[in-house]
């Protein structure tokens, strides 16, 4: 009886060290794969030769290394590091986002296939194939938006997940509650202005400030024009988030117009506004991104925003991190 009584006992010891060594796959269930190594927005061009100094390689850095869309200072949408498939061992297996090149005179035309969660998780893993590297790099210069946007995707759907686990329940049940928004706010956040019409929710730390703000206005006709929503985030920051100095207010900085993008999610509309904010009245600033989309009964529009104040930092992450939330919204359509 004491050695039955062992042998439950170590089972369950064994089966707790196999549950607690679980993780979340891209899918969402549950696995044992390790997990992903390297850094956000890397990824790892893996080739049957070296091809970093080719027609290829500078067809792909023209499209995953161009400038990440406006924020204060140049920085790359992704780093590409290339390595010949001789160099790609098993330290390099449980990278994050890796790109196989395949080739092959047989291939009648060049394609892109997706896998995830090959040898870690959450992990990325496409293989670009086609007859040879010219026919390669005249792909990607033809889908371009494709190849940007799947890798873009897999690094928003880790943080989605991430932050979809770990959240503050008060403060994404204070949006739900107030706006209709499902968004998962992260832990760390706090409420710094909490009005009927709007919420400021940020982030503060000695070296940045994360800052997300949810507002609705009424939709009185052409809401979505860019006149319109810059003139309604001024009208909210001039009103309620102040700069340092006496009479300084936050606003959309004017050196650069913002950039305006509909987007279709499902059958609704997300109205996506990229831009540049400063303070009237007092020398700082950052990025800012915003979603704007129609109430259910189309009465009004309810629109999201996420800054970055991070003037000794690169900023490109912090911006990813705020889309990820502010994009929760619309995560599971």
């Amino acid at each position: 009886m004491a050695r039955i009584n062992s042998i439950v006992f170590c089972s369950c010891i064994a089966l707790s060290i196999i549950l607690s060594s679980c993780r979340s796959g891209s899918n969402g269930s549950s696995t044992l794969l390790p997990n992903i190594t390297g850094k956000p927005g890397q990824i790892l061009v893996v080739a049957p030769v070296q091809i970093k100094d080719t027609p290829l390689a500078d067809s792909l850095r023209a499209v995953l290394e161009a400038e990440y869309p406006m924020i204060p200072q140049h920085e790359p949408a992704f780093d590409l590091t290339f390595i010949p498939e001789s160099a790609f061992d098993r330290v390099l297996q449980p990278f994050r986002n890796i790109l196989f090149i395949r080739t092959s005179p047989d291939s009648v035309q060049s394609s892109l296939r997706l896998a995830t969660d090959k040898w870690a998780a959450p992990q990325s893993v496409a293989y670009l194939s086609g007859a040879n590297v010219d026919s390669l790099a005249a792909w990607v210069g033809t889908h371009a938006y494709t190849l940007y946007q799947t890798s873009t995707e897999a690094e928003q759907k880790r943080l989605m997940d991430g932050y979809r686990k770990v959240h503050n329940a008060d403060l994404s049940s204070l949006v739900a509650k107030r706006f209709g928004v499902r968004m998962d706010i992260p832990s760390g956040f706090a409420t710094r202005v909490d009005k009927p019409d709007f919420c400021w929710l940020s982030l503060e730390t000695k070296d940045i400030s994360q800052g997300i703000f949810v507002y609705e206005w009424g939709n009185f006709g052409s809401p979505f024009v860019p006149d319109t929503l810059v003139a309604h985030q001024n009208f909210y920051t001039h009103r309620d988030v102040p700069g340092p100095s006496p009479n300084s207010y936050m606003q959309v900085a004017e050196v650069i117009p913002p950039e305006v993008q509909a987007l279709r999610f499902g059958g609704d509309t997300l109205v996506r506004m990229r831009g540049l904010w400063d303070v009237r009245g007092h020398a700082m600033g950052g990025a800012f991104v915003s979603y704007s989309h129609l109430s259910a009964d189309r009465l009004r529009v309810i629109t999201t925003v996420g800054y970055i104040y991070a003037p000794r930092f690169k900023k490109r992450e912090y911006m990813r991190q705020l889309e990820a939330v502010l994009l929760g919204q619309v995560g599971e359509e």
